[in-house]
């Protein structure tokens, strides 16, 4: 249908962008979309050769877990980030728990699948998520078991992190209860100060100011604070629980 152009939607940077640029429309919205180039390293791409100007995630990740090889990966940190990640964030990754992810999987029903979001279930890939979980013996085998040309890989990851998490598409609210904030600057404090006093919904700072949201801001926030615990257990050593209520937003100087 688009001839050359459809080869834009082989990108997932560029799919993602259309999605927007949908949503704005279907939402008959006044902002004005702006395309930025991306450059170096594509989406995923592990690099050869010399180093790019820019790299992709995966390919630091890729890097630091593999080889440790913390010489290529300075390059592409800011200010302070080895130090940031070797003494406070560490390097999750999902095999850290995936005896966890699959006990999740295998406990669950068909019918277990359809109550997830996009969960496919008028097309029959509920039935094959189950097959898939009960018949594979790693998160990779039941990725592949389950993937087509119709359901990509990125959707079965999506839907494996959401059975894993226990989130249902009833979990997901219309509307953003609040805002939270994870970190700010200068002129981020300046916005925030207005926008305390012009937002439509709560803005929050520090958990605790979750005590002062609606009913469903608080369901929210109990919802995020244990897929937060989840996360923890894809650490080396694994973080304690509790972690969004003793996290309060980053001031960055």
């Amino acid at each position: 249908i688009l001839g050359e152009d459809g080869a834009l939607l082989r990108n997932p940077n560029n799919t993602l962008g259309i999605e927007y640029l949908r949503s704005l429309s279907a939402l008959e919205s006044n902002i004005t979309p702006i395309t930025i180039l991306r450059k170096g390293g594509a989406h995923n791409s592990i690099p050869e050769g010399e180093l790019p100007r820019f790299t992709s995630a995966t390919d630091l990740r890729g890097k630091l877990r593999i080889s440790e090889d913390w010489d290529y990966v300075r390059n592409y940190l800011p200010t302070g980030g080895e130090a940031c990640i070797r003494t406070k964030m560490g390097l999750p990754h999902l095999s850290t728990c995936e005896r966890g992810i699959l006990a999740k999987l295998r406990s669950m029903s068909a019918e277990d699948w359809a109550k997830l979001p996009d969960s496919g279930e008028a097309e029959g890939l509920c039935q094959r998520l189950y097959r898939g979980s009960h018949t594979t013996n790693s998160y990779t085998d039941f990725l592949d078991s389950v993937k087509t040309k119709r359901y990509t890989h990125a959707r079965i990851r999506r839907l494996a992190l959401w059975a894993f998490l226990g989130i249902t598409q009833a979990d997901r609210p219309s509307h953003p209860p609040y805002i939270r904030v994870l970190a700010f600057n200068d002129r981020g404090r300046l916005i925030l100060r207005e926008m305390k006093e012009k937002a439509t919904v709560p803005i929050l700072t520090k958990p605790a100011d979750a005590e002062y949201l609606s009913d469903e801001g608080q369901k929210l926030f109990a919802l995020e604070n244990r897929c937060t615990d989840l996360y923890a257990l894809c650490f080396d050593p694994i973080r304690p629980a509790g972690l969004e209520y003793t996290s309060s937003a980053i001031y960055v100087r």
